[in-house]
């Protein structure tokens, strides 16, 4: 995956991985990040039969949602116990398969043996993300540093589009932090002290559900 090539990471290939909302992305997910996972699925291998479920987080969840109640309803035909172990983005996704898709949830979570394990999943959101997107969080520094090409601004002109991250955005639960409010963003920016730095683009965020209806 192009996200974990050092060597691309330094020439500015991480520009390319700006979303296109139409048709197919021309960068797919294809494994997960053996670095992070590797030592988990060896270890879960001793005891059950272990299916990877990996997702382009740059897409909107719904998206991804949608691919996910594909594989549960094709793995619930097979009448073996299921156990979902999810990790941070994926608890997320879990969760939007479950609002999406309520009758293949209730199906799984009826069948014997399920379980699902979420392991530091934002289900409510997490404050990190605008925090990435003002270029505050330290790996967002560091990436902008060894790109040869593209500054932190640069690289956030790209990320701040994706759909993916978008919809991790905290929740409003008191309408004080309303996300899906363009003056909110532009809010953000004229405190960060750079008018001309960027934020999501309208079409992205007044497009997800799960942010229209955080408000």
């Amino acid at each position: 995956m192009l996200w974990i090539n050092y060597f691309r990471f330094l020439k500015g290939d991480l520009s390319k991985l700006r979303y296109k909302d139409s048709g197919k992305q021309p960068i797919q997910a294809d494994s997960l990040i053996a670095t992070s996972y590797e030592a988990l699925g060896k270890n879960l291998e001793k005891s059950y039969e272990v299916l990877t479920f990996q997702f382009d987080w740059r897409i909107p969840l719904k998206a991804s949602a949608a691919r996910l109640n594909e594989k549960v309803s094709e793995l619930l035909k097979y009448n073996q116990p299921i156990k979902i172990v999810a990790h941070s983005m994926g608890g997320v996704l879990v969760r939007d398969f479950i609002l999406y898709h309520p009758q293949t949830w209730q199906s799984l979570n009826k069948s014997i043996g399920f379980k699902a394990v979420f392991l530091g999943s934002p289900l409510g959101g997490s404050y990190r993300i605008p925090y990435v997107l003002f270029g505050k969080d330290s790996l967002i520094r560091l990436l902008g540093k060894i790109d040869i090409r593209n500054n932190t601004k640069d690289l956030l002109s790209v990320f701040c589009d994706f759909p993916g991250i978008l919809n991790l955005l905290p929740i409003n639960k008191n309408g004080n932090h309303d996300f899906s409010s363009r003056s909110f963003w532009e809010k953000l920016r004229a405190a960060s002290g750079d008018s001309s730095w960027p934020i999501p683009s309208k079409k992205y965020w007044m497009s997800l559900p799960c942010i229209k209806t955080r408000s």
